[in-house]
């Protein structure tokens, strides 16, 4: 058991919604991501991707997915996951009134991945493989790769919906703690806001 004690407390359970610092601590210790960076060594380390290779020309990054990993309640991770979370990240609609694109869902890391403007590409190569194709040579994008990513069997039917951004809310945390799930080293048992 592992109890954390915070002066403000967390806005959100989803990483996809504008949050502050309290929920990212809280977040990193439930959600994982494909690659972490250790500062001790100054060097990306493995994470649910067991390894990653780039290209020649620096423009795409293949990443071996950890195979055996599981969501807290059961459920294989595969790539159908990393997918379901740059889908998330990157949808866009159209804007009724002006007729230009937009994000579906409003996230902090939709402009993180338009490098010269141009969109990230990703594909799903197999079950524990995925690939991202730049639009150019970007040396950060290891840095920027490194968002919690999320289960596709849990939220991909309030994508659709249109209720992505209210699932996973503090009030999920206080009544349906399980129902937020994570392949990090915790998962939320109980949220009691204010004590």
């Amino acid at each position: 058991i592992f109890v954390l004690n915070e002066t403000t407390q967390p806005t959100t359970f989803n990483p996809q919604v504008p949050n502050n610092l309290t929920t990212n601590l809280v977040l990193s210790r439930i959600l994982s991501s494909l690659i972490d960076y250790d500062p001790k060594t100054e060097t990306f380390v493995p994470a649910l991707a067991r390894s990653w290779t780039v290209s020649e020309d620096k423009q795409s990054y293949t990443f071996h997915l950890r195979e055996g990993i599981r969501w807290s309640d059961g459920v294989a991770f595969t790539a159908d996951d990393v997918v379901f979370t740059f889908d998330a990240i990157l949808a866009e609609v159209e804007d009724p009134k002006t007729g230009e694109m937009r994000p579906k869902y409003p996230s902090r890391y939709y402009q993180q991945y338009h490098i010269n403007g141009e969109k990230l590409r990703y594909t799903k190569v197999d079950d524990y493989t995925v690939r991202f194709d730049l639009p150019t040579v970007y040396a950060p994008f290891l840095y920027d790769i490194g968002q919690p990513i999320l289960p596709k069997h849990k939220l991909y039917a309030a994508f659709e919906d249109g209720s992505f951004t209210k699932q996973w809310s503090t009030q999920t945390a206080i009544e349906t703690p399980s129902e937020i799930v994570g392949t990090g080293p915790f998962r939320v048992f109980s949220y009691r806001p204010g004590e």
